[in-house]
């Protein structure tokens, strides 16, 4: 059987996923030079995807999707390179932790 807040947050996900093209064309972009600031836990869609800071304090009983030494920097949404704070196309015109996780994670693929 498959919960009400199972096929809600799916829904939010997949909305979410689709938020790159929309933010791409400018829509929901910041603007140029503006200050991104660091996601809070507490922020509402934050808070809807489990999203943590520190990937260890994520809870696997409730969000068991969440596999050991998954995080934000393993993240297929997360931009590229070694910044402990970056961007995250799930959450634009903020920064999330590297060390980081929430329920948006998707396995980085290695270029070859």
């Amino acid at each position: 059987m498959i919960s009400r807040r199972h096929i809600l947050k799916s829904a939010l996900l997949t909305t979410l996923i689709g938020l790159p093209a929309v933010r791409g064309s400018g829509a929901l972009a910041a603007p140029p030079g503006a200050p991104r600031k660091p996601l809070d836990e507490q922020d509402a869609t934050a808070e809807m995807l489990g999203y943590r800071q520190d990937a260890r304090k994520v809870d696997p009983k409730e969000y068991p999707a969440y596999h050991s030494g998954q995080s934000c920097s393993s993240c297929a949404l997360i931009e590229t390179g070694t910044a402990r704070m970056r961007g995250c196309s799930v959450f634009p015109g903020k920064l999330v932790s590297a060390a980081g996780w929430c329920s948006s994670w998707q396995q980085r693929v290695a270029k070859k």
